[in-house]
């Protein structure tokens, strides 16, 4: 259902954002000479269209009932929030809205369909960005917005009721839920949205003045998008973002780097209190390019974070040479997670030993490594600026709000996991699973230790 789902809305954005076609079939050649270049990827170009599909969308809510019945649009598809992103700090990028993303959490899921959705809400009651005015009016203009239709509000009750959909519900569902990130056209308020685009607040009148929260940008997977943003910088110069968000290009992948095309010009029709439509433009809908690395431990994420500060404070992309560019260094030193697996040719059992880096040394265990599954508050925060034409807001006030996942937590209704407990509790299962299979489980001394890594999840 997730895959098919992705698969419609991919259609849906490619027929509305004639350039968003472009820029897949962009994505799909770059990938193409990819795989010819390096066949030691194990790709083959058979299967281009999977390799490039979308791996993320976004939209942007106004409410927290919205954001409750989105949950559980999701959750009928095995995606389950993950992490808490708060893009009111992000410095000079920072946008007025608090954020999970949605996403399958197993690796079995993950195989099946990697597609997930960023979801950001607005906080209208944030004095940094609005004034007590602004912050009631925004309120005002969506207390009756409603963009979930009876049937698909029916059919999440079914669904809730009898666990499952047959073949045709699930058809039907996921063109109700397609609805919801359509683009209409149809805006309000023009004076609310006038004074929000004029102080600097784009995303507060995309989110706010507009009937649905329509999609804000799909993401094809990029097997090298230094490459690929080269390629665009030729095809489409005046679209593109002026940089690429996320680690500089390294030999080793880490965590994510993204980039996209700018949002383009379309035309809105404006409807006032009386009924009187007017025309006007609006920029919001862009496409974006990923690359996803390996996800990072505590530890590495801390490394990353500090070396992104300092490169942020004096542009020395120098800065992220703390961070080991090969993958034996990255595992020593703990920070990035891999999934263990026993060689086919490992030896006689009775003459393995216990001790993981002497099995990995000796060819017994093989490591790979896990990919980031997730995002980055500052480059999420960045695409969404520039796209905007709105790099950051300026404090009203200069106390901030401390904003905390509970609060997402208790309108969502469930819990929001942490992506390091997933990515740990992967790792560990496939260390215990390895063990086991070379049968050497009971002879392990930090047994508890693994084990207490594993946790349920989803």
């Amino acid at each position: 259902m997730r895959a098919r789902f992705c698969k419609y809305l991919s259609d849906l954005y490619a027929r509305e954002v004639p350039l968003y076609k472009t820029l897949t079939s962009m994505v799909q050649k770059t990938n193409k000479q990819i795989i010819e270049k390096h066949p030691e990827l194990g790709l083959n170009v058979r299967d281009i269209e999977v390799i490039s599909a979308e791996r993320h969308g976004a939209i942007r809510l106004g409410k927290p009932q919205e954001l409750y019945v989105i949950a559980k649009i999701f959750r009928i598809m095995a995606m389950y929030p993950v992490d808490f992103y708060d893009l009111t700090k992000s410095g000079a990028k920072r946008q007025p809205v608090i954020s999970t993303s949605f996403r399958p959490i197993s690796l079995d899921e993950i195989e099946k369909s990697s597609f997930r959705m960023f979801v950001s809400l607005l906080q209208p009651d944030d004095r940094s960005f609005f004034t007590e005015d602004i912050g009631k009016e925004i309120k005002k203009n969506i207390a009756h917005r409603s963009f979930f239709s009876t049937k698909l509000q029916e059919l999440i009750v079914q669904y809730e009721n009898d666990g499952g959909f047959t073949e045709e519900t699930t058809t039907v569902f996921i063109e109700e839920a397609a609805k919801i990130f359509t683009w209409s056209r149809q805006a309000n308020n023009r004076k609310l949205y006038n004074y929000l685009m004029d102080n600097g607040l784009a995303i507060a009148a995309d989110i706010s003045c507009f009937n649905n929260p329509h999609l804000n940008h799909l993401t094809p997977n990029s097997l090298d998008i230094s490459k690929l943003y080269e390629f665009m910088s030729q095809e489409i110069p005046d679209n593109l973002k002026d940089s690429i968000e996320g680690p500089p290009a390294r030999n080793v992948r880490i965590l994510l780097r993204q980039t996209s095309y700018k949002a383009v010009v379309e035309e809105v029709i404006f409807t006032d209190e009386s009924g009187e439509k007017s025309k006007g433009s609006h920029k919001a809908r862009f496409g974006e390019i990923e690359e996803r690395g390996m996800a990072m431990t505590s530890k590495g994420k801390k490394l990353y974070e500090n070396a992104l500060k300092r490169y942020m404070e004096n542009n020395d992309v120098s800065e992220f040479s703390v961070i080991p560019d090969n993958y034996t260094e990255l595992y020593k030193q703990k920070l990035g997670y891999y999934i263990y697996a026993a060689t086919s040719q490992t030896k006689d059992k009775g003459s393995l030993c216990c001790d993981i880096d002497e099995l990995i040394a000796n060819g017994d265990v093989i490591l790979t490594p896990l990919r980031y599954e997730d995002f980055l508050p500052v480059s999420a925060a960045g695409i969404f600026a520039s796209n905007l034409e709105n790099y950051g807001v300026e404090k009203r006030v200069h106390a901030e709000v401390d904003y905390r996942k509970e609060q997402l937590e208790e309108i969502i209704g469930q819990q929001i996991y942490d992506s390091f407990d997933i990515y740990g509790s992967q790792s560990a299962q496939s260390l215990m699973n390895t063990y086991q299979q070379l049968g050497v489980w009971e002879q392990v001394t930090n047994k508890q230790e693994i084990q207490e890594k594993i946790k349920p999840i989803g």
